[in-house]
């Protein structure tokens, strides 16, 4: 998940900022990530399991994502899909949140597994997304990408 988060955000800061941008923050947010995992791994077999860096390493993907969305617009179309990436993401989030709960409700299927599922949602809409989307031009219109 760190990896596809990394690659979400620095695909918005080309999109929204500039390609720069977006190459500037990829390594360091790649690098972040693999870390934070890592020291979760590390901290599991010392016996503590330190999700701590993880969890603000979401967060902070989740904050740095909303703020170019609200502050620039998207050189494409179907920009506002990105909400719907988060819609999936916040209810993965509840479902692994209430994990034993959904659990409790027929000892079929768990939080966490359903988690995973609203993620391959969240990824079903990134595909769907850059596969409609189009280039604006400066007047608003947008070129059909299909048509060539």
């Amino acid at each position: 998940m760190t990896m596809a988060f990394a690659g979400l955000v620095a695909s918005q800061f080309v999109d929204r900022i500039g390609v720069r941008a977006g190459l500037a923050v990829l390594a360091p947010l790649l690098v972040a990530g693999v870390a934070s995992v890592i020291y979760w791994r590390w901290t599991e077999h010392a016996g503590s399991g330190n999700v701590v860096p993880y969890v603000i390493l979401q967060g902070y993907v989740v904050v740095v994502l909303t703020s170019p969305a609200l502050r620039a617009p998207s050189r494409y179309t179907r920009a506002n899909d990105l909400y719907w990436i988060f819609g999936w993401y916040v209810v993965g989030k509840l479902f692994e949140a209430f994990d034993a709960p959904v659990f409790a409700l027929g000892n079929i299927v768990s939080g966490h597994s359903l988690k995973h599922l609203a993620a391959s949602g969240s990824g079903f809409v990134a595909c769907y997304m850059l596969m409609q989307r189009t280039l604006r031009l400066r007047d608003g219109e947008a070129v059909d990408k299909r048509r060539g």
